[in-house]
């Protein structure tokens, strides 16, 4: 049963860091293309 957990956490972790790397890029270009809000709407709720 030992071996079996550490198979599972094994590719688990593998999986968990390459969805990190495919979701970190897609964010990083969402954020660049993505709308900004306008300076007073922030102005609005900011200050």
């Amino acid at each position: 049963m030992q071996d079996l957990e550490q198979i599972l956490k094994s590719c688990y972790s593998k999986d968990l860091e390459q969805r990190k790397h495919w979701y970190g890029s897609v964010a990083d270009d969402y954020n660049k293309v993505r709308p900004r809000y306008p300076q007073n709407l922030l102005d609005l709720f900011l200050f």
